[in-house]
């Protein structure tokens, strides 16, 4: 029997996109707020022995039990394996407690859905000390799936070819930066960045005179887009021509836009793991790719 996709009402046209390149069925469920904030997930009647669950972790909180909910409703209705596709997957900064008393929310996040889920995907997982996703969650199968190729191949799509310059704004971006120039050709810059407090930060690049080149600026998340505004200014000042923003994760404020597009962005892509006016790069091929194994 195949697996059937279940989803929220939240993530939009993307379940159904996975849906299409698995040849599954996807339902939603339903989903009711009581007037007191509580919440009631309501599935099929009966499941398959696989179920796999897609649920982006973009303002998470209420996510994270929607998600608990569902996974008893799957397996009450017959459920052996659940399989949760998480394409942004929340709390994975705080890997270490930066100040006594702080929770270590990747850790307890991680534990928490360990106990829910048999098998979790995500992509481009904020990881920085921790080396491995399977850390992240103990007693399930983890994998971290990558973007970048998507990324390249929609550059490419766009007439980006061996003359970009793809650039990363520090050197947490190398690795996307490498894949992404890798797989498109062109040259690779990485910035210096210099943190001085949580609003304030400076990025130098090692090069003087960009001359007019056409600039792919490549990160995993952008949130409020601070370092992203000093990356642009910076390329700007050394006289980059078109800048282009390519990124994993869209978590943008209600200003992050317009600060990009003053800073000198001039055009902004994004996947589909959050929605967003920029999500234009689906995840689906990568997301099935990581899945047929399940439908076998």
């Amino acid at each position: 029997m195949k697996p059937l996709i279940l989803s929220f009402p939240w993530d939009g046209d993307a379940p159904q996109r996975l849906a299409n390149e698995l040849d599954l069925e996807h339902r939603p469920f339903d989903l009711h707020r009581y007037p007191d904030g509580e919440i009631l997930v309501t599935g099929p009647e009966s499941a398959p022995p696989a179920v796999i669950l897609y649920c982006s972790l973009f303002e998470p909180n209420e996510k994270l039990v929607a998600l608990m909910l569902a996974a008893d409703a799957l397996r009450r209705a017959g459920a052996a394996r659940i399989v949760l596709v998480s394409p942004y997957m929340s709390y994975m900064r705080q890997d270490i407690a930066f100040e006594v008393g702080q929770a270590v929310s990747q850790q307890a996040v991680g534990k928490f859905l360990s106990g829910l889920f048999d098998r979790i995907l995500t992509v481009d997982a904020h990881l920085h000390r921790t080396p491995e996703i399977s850390d992240v969650f103990p007693g399930a199968e983890a994998e971290n799936l990558i973007a970048a190729e998507l990324i390249a191949d929609y550059a490419a799509m766009k007439g980006f070819d061996l003359d970009a310059l793809v650039v990363g704004p520090d050197r947490e971006s190398r690795q996307w930066v490498a894949r992404v120039a890798d797989r498109l050709g062109g040259d690779i810059l990485v910035g210096e960045k210099t943190r001085f407090s949580d609003r304030r930060v400076e990025i130098e690049f090692p090069v003087d005179d960009l001359s007019g080149r056409k600039v792919l600026l490549v990160d995993d998340i952008v949130s409020s887009g601070g370092t992203i505004i000093k990356a642009a200014q910076k390329l700007i000042s050394k006289g980059a021509g078109h800048i282009t923003l390519a990124v994993t994760h869209a978590l943008f404020t209600q200003d992050t836009g317009g600060a990009l597009s003053e800073a000198g962005v001039d055009e902004i892509w994004a996947t589909d793991s959050v929605r967003h006016e920029a999500s234009c790069i689906a995840l689906a091929p990568l997301l099935a790719a990581g899945l047929r194994s399940e439908c076998e």
